[in-house]
């Protein structure tokens, strides 16, 4: 027995530093029945099979007695895992290389101890019987690469040289390639071979001496049967003059290369084509028909035609009966070698016919060409509005009225002259006033000139003069004005007194406030001059500037409405916010001005248990509020606008209070949004937010007392106009008057109460509507989403409970969206990317 422990760098193809030699597995192999000329030993990591280390042991060291026997110590590498999987394949190569004739692995990994060594053994089942070296097939084990076609005979193996010396050696297969080698080969004589021919080595069925063609060679057998083989490329003889280079093909048959190529006729009245006679090697070339058709290389000849016989006959000659005008002699002569025909001049004055009889004495010039004579006159119009031609197929002037709108002069400095088409001058009044101020009298004086009176429907509308825009005054002069468009009269553009109006550059964030005396604040360590305000007769406060710049937030509150008025451009950077905020102390500049009636009804009490507060109304009525448990007690919608236009200028209108008995804090309802309008002489360009949005409504809360409380309405959106002379609203701008969400109201369920959410404010940067307070009250109503986009606003959820010992509070209504008018002389349409909620298009008046 050999027992071979090999330690230190086994199955590690790197240093031994790498490995883990605390521990091992100790590996016997057994291989009883075949030394391999090599083993491979492989060591895996089992948790990563992809980890594997390699040994290669060589024949040398191994046993080749009867007790095949191998011990080996395998190691895991220090990134291992503590499970260990070992594998063993034999080679009947020197290195290993090729297939392996069989692979052993253990049944299943090996838990390695931290030192120590764990036994386990692998068995390699290949035979050698006959000790030639060569591993034996097993018919049914795929396991086992066997390559011994006969274990039992040691002359029998891969690489064995047969030996066919005699009837006991035949039908055996010496090399093991799966081919008999003594079954009709091998033999020497003929004497070996049943047919009594031997053939190179092979028994066949005759001596294949008698090729059947030239392109055949001397027979071979190596099946028993005679096979002629083919010699594709060898020289051989078709027989034709007309072939060269002939040669044998794959399939056995003689063929050669045209030679001779017969593509040249003698002649134009032969065939193009020619056939190789096989016998001579010679070109034969049809004559073509007599309908053939050729040149006899003359020009003055025509249609030639072959004779049958290979030669062209002569064709017609060609005449010359055309020519080119009335100005040439009739018969000409044809010329070689260009075939064409010339044909004289006839004498310069010859009399001829330009083709037109309205013109008189035509003449042949010295060039051949006829040459019209005299244009004939029609110079007799039955008026200024007939003109008069010459009718070139008879000769007669015919007078036809002149085309509509064609210049006539009636002799008045007062009228626009023109034909009607029917040849008659017609007198249109035509007194442009010297402004839109005034209009034309249906009369001219005497001497034919224009009269003026004052246009009475054009007073106090804007007019031009002199390049300068005005408004009509009862005199039917025009006033000048700075603005070259009608303002939405929120306020009066030439009331307002140039001395006051400067530039407006907003370079920190600002605040107005319209109240009272209007105030303006600055955000901490910057300020700037403000302009001066002007506050209307209608009680609305007007901000006069030249250019308008907003760098940076300019908010607006306040109790009364606000109209920026910019003489020249203004571009909005930044946000100009007039919109309102639950949780601001201040509100939007104007907001609830003008709300009776519109304000969102409160919630009312049943069995102490309050509804929500109505939604403010505006552009629609606001949301209905939600009732209480019992089905009591919504707070009314409050009322649309009753007109559909910006004057006056109001802002929106708030939500209702929820209902709630005393010793409880009722949803306040949201406040509504401002009422701002900023009107351009110039270019107003929008790129930010401008906002009249309303605020969220309040949550219900019932404090120490155990009944429900009902949300407050949201408060609907404000009222915003923006218009100038060019209306540019860009992707980045969001322009929005949407509606605050309703508040939550609460519940009470015994000694246990919980309050409602508040509503949201309405959206400043989107078109999409805000969700109502909820979640924070199991049995109280959620709030109704406030209006926004296309979306009008939502009602209150109504409280749910018994009303014995649960209660819950209605959700107060969202508020109405509120009004945006975007208009300019020139307004382009509004980029896919901006926002403008509720939903409005520019119009341009």
């Amino acid at each position: 027995m050999r027992h071979a422990w090999i330690a230190g760098c086994l199955l590690l193809l790197t240093a031994c530093s790498n490995k883990v030699t605390d521990s091992a597995v100790a590996l016997t192999v057994k291989y009883p029945g075949y030394t391999p000329l090599c083993l491979r030993v492989t060591a895996l990591d089992a948790a990563a099979p992809e980890r594997r280390s390699d040994e290669l042991i060589l024949q040398s060291k191994l046993a080749t007695d009867e007790d095949r026997t191998l011990v080996l110590a395998v190691y895991r590498e220090k990134s291992w895992s503590q499970q260990l999987q070992a594998e063993v394949a034999s080679y009947d190569t020197a290195d290993c290389s090729g297939l392996a004739i069989e692979t052993r692995q253990l049944a299943s990994a090996v838990t390695l101890p931290a030192k120590g060594s764990v036994p386990a053994a692998l068995e390699l089942l290949a035979q050698d019987v006959d000790k030639d070296g060569h591993p034996a097939r097993v018919t049914g084990d795929s396991a086992i690469r066997g390559t011994d076609c006969d274990d039992g005979k040691a002359t029998v193996h891969p690489g064995a040289t047969a030996v066919c010396d005699g009837p006991a050696n035949l039908a055996t297969d010496w090399n093991c390639d799966g081919k008999q080698d003594c079954n009709g080969g091998g033999c020497t004589s003929d004497e070996m071979c049943g047919s009594g021919f031997c053939v190179g080595g092979f028994c066949c069925n005759s001596a294949c001496d008698a090729p059947p063609s030239q392109c055949q060679g001397v027979g071979m057998c190596s099946t028993g049967t005679c096979v002629y083989p083919v010699n594709p490329g060898a020289s051989c003889d078709d027989g034709s003059k007309c072939t060269s280079g002939d040669t044998c093909n794959a399939s056995g048959t003689c063929a050669g290369t045209p030679a001779v190529t017969c593509n040249t006729p003698p002649g134009q009245c032969h065939a193009a084509a020619g056939t190789c006679v096989p016998s001579t090697g010679a070109c034969e070339y049809a004559p073509l028909p007599t309908t053939a058709s050729c040149d006899d290389g003359k020009a003055c000849t025509l249609d030639n035609k072959c004779d049958g016989n290979g030669t062209c006959g002569v064709g017609t000659p060609k005449t010359c009966t055309t020519p080119p005008g009335q100005c040439r002699e009739g018969t000409g002569t044809c010329e070689e070698p260009t075939g064409n025909c010339n044909y004289a001049l006839k004498p310069a004055g010859s009399d001829c016919e330009d083709g037109s009889l309205c013109t008189l004495g035509d003449k042949c010039n010295v060039s051949g060409t006829c040459v019209a004579g005299t244009p004939k006159t029609c110079d007799a119009p039955p008026s200024q509005c007939h003109v008069g031609t010459c009718d070139t197929s008879s000769g007669s002037c015919n007078y036809s009225p002149k085309p509509p709108a064609t210049a006539c002069e009636d002799g008045k400095a007062c009228t626009s002259d023109a034909c009607d088409g029917a040849g008659a001058c017609v007198s249109t009044l035509n007194c442009p006033p010297p402004t839109t101020c005034k209009k034309a009298l249906e009369m001219c004086t005497g001497d034919g000139k224009c009269q003026f009176e004052v246009d009475s429907t054009q007073v106090g509308k804007i007019c031009l003069e002199g390049g300068r825009s005005g408004t009509c005054l009862a005199d039917g002069e025009c006033q000048p004005l700075q603005f070259s468009y009608t303002v939405t009269n929120n306020f009066d553009p030439v009331a307002i007194s140039s001395e006051t109006i400067a530039d407006l550059d907003i370079t920190c964030g600002a605040t107005f406030d319209s109240s009272g005396t209007p105030t303006w604040t600055f955000a901490s360590g910057c300020s700037f001059t403000p302009p001066t305000h002007v506050v209307t007769g209608g009680n609305v406060v007007v901000i006069p500037v030249r250019n308008l710049i907003v760098n940076q937030p300019l908010r607006v509150v306040g109790s009364r409405p606000v109209v920026l008025a910019v003489y020249g451009d203004a571009t909005l950077d930044d946000e100009v916010l007039a919109h309102s905020a639950r949780a601001e102390s201040r509100r939007g500049a104007g907001s609830g001005v003008e709300c009776t009636g519109r304000m969102g009804g409160a919630g009312g009490l049943s069995d102490d248990d309050g509804g929500g507060g109505g939604g403010g109304g505006l552009a629609t009525t606001g949301g209905l509020g939600g009732a209480n448990n019992d089905g009591d007690g919504p707070g009314s919608r409050g009322s649309a606008l009753s007109t559909s236009g910006f004057v006056p200028l109001v802002g929106g209108c708030q939500g209702g209070t929820g209902g709630g008995i005393a010793g409880t804090t009722p949803g306040v309802g949201g406040q509504g949004g401002g009422a701002l309008q900023i009107s351009v002489a110039g270019t107003l360009t929008l790129k930010s937010v401008v906002s009249v949005s309303g605020a969220g409504g309040g949550g219900g809360d019932s404090n120490t007392v155990n009944n429900a409380v009902g949300g407050g309405g949201g408060g609907s959106g404000g009222m915003l106009v923006l218009e100038a002379g060019t209306l540019v609203v860009e992707g980045t701008a969001q322009v929005t008057a949407n509606g605050g969400s309703g508040g939550e109201g609460s519940d009470a369920q015994g000694s246990s109460r919980s309050p409602g959410r508040v509503g949201m404010d309405g959206s400043l940067v989107t078109a999409s509507t805000v969700a109502g307070g909820d979640g924070g009250a199991t049995n109280g109503g959620g709030g109704g989403f406030g209006a926004a986009g296309m979306f009008g606003p939502g009602d209150g959820i109504a409280g749910t409970g018994t009303g014995g010992g649960t209660h819950g509070a209605g959700g107060g209504g969202g508020g109405a969206a509120g009004r945006i008018l975007l208009r300019g002389v020139s307004c382009p349409s509004i980029p896919a990317g901006a926002v403008v909620s509720p939903m409005t298009s520019p119009t341009c008046p």
